[in-house]
């Protein structure tokens, strides 16, 4: 099942939840796209609706699953959108981050987010690249052509890994992998116009077969105006929280 968010999740509580009212930034979240009690939503304040742009779904999951009982998976040839929202446009500080878990490796690259636009604002595609980079996650700004490699080792290794793309008040943006600071960083003050589009979940924008994501993602999260991580850090040991 998918769509948008109703209220009838908040009644179930997994032993890994967060206490109600514990994210200090919740008012800040503008996307939080997860597979809770089996149904992948936008569960954030905004509330956009999640639909499949290529079938077969698959959409949630049981088979991996990181700290409740279902995850976001993608299978050969799917690809999820979240609707486009104006209050996801971030002109500043931003914190864009998300658990991945594959044991795939495509014969280009496996893309599992990017925006469904080649505009130069548009934001950027974050891709794990198979030929001669060895599975290793990079992010690739829309029309820029340049890769920020964030991790040393291939990602498709059947373990779950945190990934995270952070602008500070400086204007540099940063990318972290499993809470280490890669040493790739770039300056740009442009508006990330991740509310000027939708948002595919699982591959790239012209849906061809190479570019998609073969395997399993949770708590895709966007905190708008919130540079949550500034330098090394423990990544999360439970579910984001959802209020």
């Amino acid at each position: 099942m998918l769509g948008t968010a109703s209220t009838a999740w908040r009644s179930r509580v997994w032993a890994s939840d967060p206490a109600p009212g514990s994210d200090p930034y919740w008012s800040d979240v503008v996307m939080l796209i997860n597979a809770a009690d089996g149904t992948v939503a936008d569960r954030s304040t905004v509330n956009s609706a999640v639909s499949i742009r290529q079938s077969p779904g698959g959409v949630a999951s049981t088979t991996q699953t990181l700290f409740r009982d279902h995850s976001v998976y993608n299978q050969t040839q799917s690809r999820y959108q979240v609707a486009a929202a104006a209050a996801r446009q971030c002109p500043g500080e931003y914190t864009l981050e998300w658990w991945l878990w594959s044991d795939a490796v495509a014969s280009f690259f496996n893309c599992p987010m990017c925006p469904a636009s080649t505009s130069s604002d548009a934001g950027w595609t974050n891709a794990s690249c198979g030929s001669g980079k060895s599975g290793r996650m990079s992010f690739e700004f829309t029309q820029s052509y340049t890769n920020y490699y964030v991790s040393a080792a291939s990602v498709h290794n059947s373990t779950w890994h945190h990934v995270a793309q952070v602008r500070g008040s400086d204007n540099v943006i940063r990318f972290y992998f499993n809470g280490v600071q890669a040493a790739a960083s770039r300056s740009s003050s442009a508006t990330m116009d991740f509310g000027d589009y939708d948002w595919i979940i699982g591959g790239y924008l012209n849906d061809s077969g190479d570019n998609q994501w073969i395997g399993y993602m949770d708590d895709i999260r966007l905190t708008k105006g919130v540079a949550r991580y500034t330098s090394t850090f423990t990544p999360p040991t439970a579910a984001f929280p959802m209020s």
